[in-house]
């Protein structure tokens, strides 16, 4: 065999390689923080919405705020982000979801869908009669034509910090520019 079909023998088999590691890595791991006035925003969404390239992820936030976005779309949905620029949205309702830590517990028996229904629906009706105990995320962090969050660019230069004002609604949205993180 000849060196220069040799090296390209070789050559090919390197970049079939490379090509198949590659594959396995197409998801980033994104981490971040989101805050309210400089307080840490528990039981809220984040959505990261591809603009061009990527796939749609989302994390919910723990007590700290802290938030670790995974992909669900497809055969390889998991924990982690596609390469690509990203739109990002932010909401939270003002109670906590039936069932969660905060919320209003289910009644124990239950077995059936619709048991779970019926119930939910009456969690929900009597938390909606009380004052809501989770603060008010402003409307404009959850539409992603009027988001003032920045860009985010998968990779990160480390964890992203989301930073929301309550007060938001009351001014224009500014042009989106591109986050460093």
């Amino acid at each position: 065999m000849s060196m220069s079909r040799s090296c390209g023998c070789l050559l090919t088999v390197a970049l079939l390689l490379f090509g198949s590691g590659c594959a396995t890595k197409q998801r980033l791991e994104v981490k971040g923080v989101v805050t309210l006035d400089g307080i840490p925003l528990e039981e809220a969404q984040v959505l990261f919405i591809p603009v061009g390239k990527g796939r749609l992820a989302m994390a919910a936030t723990g007590e700290d705020g802290s938030f670790t976005m995974s992909t669900f779309q497809g055969a390889d949905a998991d924990v982690g982000v596609w390469r690509g620029v990203y739109k990002v949205t932010v909401t939270r309702g003002r109670y906590p979801d039936p069932g969660t830590p905060r919320g209003p517990q289910y009644t124990e028996g239950l077995k059936y869908d619709e048991e779970y229904m019926r119930e939910h629906r009456k969690l929900v009706a009597a938390q909606q009669k009380k004052s809501p105990p989770l603060a008010k995320v402003p409307k404009v962090y959850s539409n992603p034509a009027t988001t003032p969050l920045p860009l985010i660019r998968v990779p990160t230069n480390g964890p992203v910090h989301l930073e929301l004002d309550s007060k938001a609604d009351e001014k224009s949205p500014e042009p989106q520019k591109q986050a460093s993180s």
